[in-house]
């Protein structure tokens, strides 16, 4: 009978290629064939198949559904507790890299034994990104020269996120640091991603023609061709000498492995120290988001009871 891992990440696009970079890594390591559920929703509003040319075989909520009333099923959400899982399913929903090392990683790349850093590397050139798509940053990279930066500033989910995630990345501070790149060698340029008009605006008017930015044609995060025009950007990211990038964000860090370039993240000290006093409280948050994800796929039409279940 054959095992299977099946990637769930049902958060926005670099968390769910963190997740099946995680469980390629799993399926590997426990022989077992590699499934993807890769729903179109709000976050990540785009098929797989537009994106990658990987040929992975997706499930569907349905199927899932079935999976779970099974109950032969295991979460790996955290942590890879038992490579021996006795389970015919192993799920796997989350942005950290799992699998690679004895602890989970989460933006703590650079910390990382050189051994670890190639497995990483070997499975994100798994990942086939489509051709279109790599046409597209080829075309644009005529805009930038060996001195280019990248910036990227998450908004967006960050502004109005209660743990005060965003405020950690301020503006104030990555403008600190352009303005030394500046003072330090004349001819740097800066590709900034953003998804926030306001955040563009701003920098353009302050850096001028320094500010490289690639002419986005969606603004919702949840239309279709935003996803496309993010992994562009993402992709443009890996191709500058360094990225400044934002706090929390996965596509700050996945953008520094494609390029393997020098990634530093910009902390406000003091929002820092704030937002790990809430970290306790967030985790059980995620939990509950777990369970919720597994009872309305068991039970679609019963939402509503959802807060009797789960406690």
């Amino acid at each position: 009978m054959t095992n299977f891992v099946i990637s769930t990440s049902q958060g926005g696009l670099s968390n769910r290629i963190k997740c099946l970079m995680s469980s390629m890594k799993i399926a590997d390591k426990t022989n077992r064939k590699l499934l993807l559920f890769w729903p179109k929703d709000k976050s990540c509003n785009c098929n797989f198949k537009d994106l990658f040319e990987n040929k992975i075989k997706e499930v569907s909520k349905e199927d899932l559904r079935k999976i779970i009333i099974t109950k032969n099923y295991e979460i790996y959400q955290n942590s890879l507790e038992n490579l021996k899982n006795k389970k015919r399913f192993i799920l796997i929903d989350s942005a950290r890299f799992i699998g690679f090392s004895e602890k989970d990683i989460l933006f703590r790349f650079n910390e990382l034994p050189k051994e670890i850093k190639d497995s990483i590397f070997k499975h994100l050139k798994n990942i086939k990104i489509k051709e279109n798509i790599l046409k597209k940053v080829d075309g644009f990279l005529s805009k930038f020269n060996k001195e280019v930066i990248g910036i990227h500033i998450r908004k967006g989910d960050f502004k109005i996120l209660k743990n005060d995630i965003g405020k950690i990345s301020n503006e104030d501070l990555f403008i600190e640091k352009m303005k030394k790149e500046l003072e330090e060698n004349s001819k740097t340029n800066f590709f900034l991603a953003t998804e926030d008009e306001e955040t563009e605006k701003k920098f353009k008017g302050i850096f001028k023609s320094k500010i490289i930015t690639y002419p986005k044609k969606t603004k919702e995060r949840g239309e279709e061709g935003a996803v496309i025009e993010a992994l562009i950007e993402l992709l443009l990211l890996s191709k500058t000498k360094k990225i400044y990038g934002t706090f929390g964000s996965t596509f700050s860090e996945l953008a520094s492995l494609f390029g393997r370039n020098e990634l530093e993240i910009i902390i406000d000290k003091d929002e820092f120290r704030k937002f790990t006093k809430r970290v306790k409280k967030e985790e059980k948050n995620l939990i509950t988001k777990i369970k919720k994800f597994i009872y309305e796929i068991t039970y679609p039409k019963k939402k509503r009871f959802f807060r009797v279940v789960v406690k």
